[in-house]
Parts: structure tokens; sequence; C-alpha cells
């Protein structure tokens, strides 16, 4: 498996958290942004895990479609279409 990569984003149809998980331990900035289906900017954090998984908490967010956008150090971004089942 490659290092440094993202492995998994669950769940999906997701409530209030998503987590994101790693190929590997991850010490270097990682960039999260996460867009409603008319590419609004909802959420945004920026964190260094020092981990193999990342959660964003607390979402509350309307029920329909969003993208999660992830960044690792200065690497491609990758996107990940979600649900939100809007509990």
């Amino acid at each position: 498996v490659e290092p440094d990569i993202v492995h998994n984003v669950l769940p999906n149809p997701f409530t209030d958290r998503i987590g994101v998980s790693f190929s590997s331990i991850i010490d270097e900035l990682v960039t999260l942004r996460l867009y409603d289906a008319s590419g609004r900017l909802v959420v945004e954090e920026k964190a260094v895990p020092n981990a193999v998984s990342y959660t964003l908490d607390q979402l509350h967010l309307p029920t329909g479609v969003y993208v999660l956008a992830v960044q690792i150090g200065e690497g491609e971004i990758k996107a990940y279409k979600l649900l939100s089942d809007g509990n």
C-alpha cells in the first residue's frame, strides 16, 4: 500500500461526522474542505493528525450531496462524493 494516501472516507451517508482513514500515519498538514452540491464551501479544517485517521465532527448539515476534498501536504487533491442524511 502506498504511504500517505486516503484509504477510506466513511460513513456514507453520514449524519454528523465523517471519518477519513489514511494508509499510514500522517505527520504533515492535511486540508479538508467540504462543499455542498452548489459548490459552496461549508466546512474547512486544517490539521496535522499524527495518526492514521481524522474525523470531521459536529457537522449537522441538511440532507443532500456533498463533496469532501482532501489534500495531504502539497499533494494532489482527492475528492469524495458523500451524502448527508440530515439528522
